[in-house]
């Protein structure tokens, strides 16, 4: 099992936008996920965005065991849940952690395979970027630029202001991720609006078209950090030879199957 912490010290950056989407994304690939919510609606024992998005996603047919959430109130919680959905067979975990750092986030970062760190704009990235949490030397930490589309900021500068290394593929901006809650299944939310656009003369098409665009580069980025995971870059992104995290180097480019 894969562990991935998404990890920021402020409010607003896309931490849960970004664990859905990822979630979403490797559900379609034939992943099994589970998020574990340490948010502060989990500690506080109240139904969380991820709980009611889930169960809206297994109402359109996603099998619980595909596609489960787990709300953690402290790190030993946080421990043995991990070793419970290792032995249930998931392959993929997904740690939401809260704005405001406590002991518990230790926990998360050193139960981690990754790190990702998302990031809306260049004071969030100044303010995320800065070693956001100890994860040791074997750690990868990467920044996820969560607002690319209609920025008025270019992404590059954005992106410089965080400072460390950066996924390729950016959390599009997207209007797809605002009918999440209510709808559920983001492929689901894309082909059924692409059937409501269908015909030349129908309103929608350029929002049906927006949404697609949207899903495809989730799944693109699912895919990069499935091979973050296994220690490589897709060569397509035109990363320079070598996955270079926060903390090293990471592994050599090699010529193998998309995971």
């Amino acid at each position: 099992m894969h562990t991935i912490t998404i990890f920021g010290l402020k409010g607003g950056t896309g931490r849960s936008m970004l664990t859905k989407a990822l979630a979403a994304a490797l559900v379609a690939k034939a992943r099994r996920v589970a998020i574990f919510d340490a948010t502060r609606d989990a500690v506080r024992s109240l139904q969380t965005s991820h709980a009611a998005w889930a169960a809206r996603c297994h109402s359109e047919g996603i099998p619980e065991e595909d596609l489960e959430v787990i709300a953690v109130t402290d790190g030993r919680a946080l421990s043995d849940g991990l070793v419970r959905a290792r032995k249930r067979g998931v392959e993929i975990a997904l740690i939401d952690t809260q704005a405001q750092p406590t002991c518990d986030h230790a926990v998360a970062a050193d139960s981690a395979d990754l790190v990702l760190v998302p990031f809306t704009g260049p004071m969030d990235a100044a303010a995320v970027g800065a070693d956001p949490v100890d994860a040791g030397d074997q750690i990868p930490i990467f920044g996820v630029n969560a607002a690319v589309r209609g920025a008025v900021i270019p992404p590059w500068k954005t992106e410089k202001a965080y400072g460390g290394p950066i996924l390729r593929t950016a959390l599009p901006h997207s209007d797809l991720f605002a009918r999440m809650p209510i709808e559920g299944r983001l492929d689901r939310i894309v082909a059924s609006f692409d059937e409501e656009a269908e015909g030349e003369d129908r309103p929608g098409l350029a929002e049906a078209e927006d949404l697609r665009r949207a899903w495809v580069q989730v799944q693109d980025l699912a895919t990069e950090v499935l091979w973050v995971l296994k220690g490589y870059r897709l060569e397509q992104y035109g990363i320079d030879a070598g996955l270079y995290g926060r903390n090293g180097v990471f592994g050599d480019p090699a010529d193998c199957a998309v995971p």
